[in-house]
């Protein structure tokens, strides 16, 4: 499941300005292009995550960021 459905390539200053507006978020014009490869490149990852079976995997329910030694 891709949660922006296109062809895989660049996504468009117009694409990022309604995503900015949507969430609320300002967006100044010369972010735009550097924000653009940085959500490509989640979206690849969360692609690369959606390829995986996780049927049988239960999720963590409590989370401990301390190290354990």
């Amino acid at each position: 499941m891709s949660y922006l459905a296109g062809d895989g390539g660049e996504i468009g200053g117009a694409e990022l300005a309604l995503l900015a507006r949507l969430v609320g978020m300002p967006l100044p014009e010369e972010d735009v292009a550097a924000l653009g490869s940085a959500l490509l490149a989640q979206l690849g990852a969360i692609e690369q995550l959606d390829q995986l079976d996780l049927e049988h995997v239960q999720p963590a329910l409590r989370f401990d960021p301390r190290w354990d030694e």
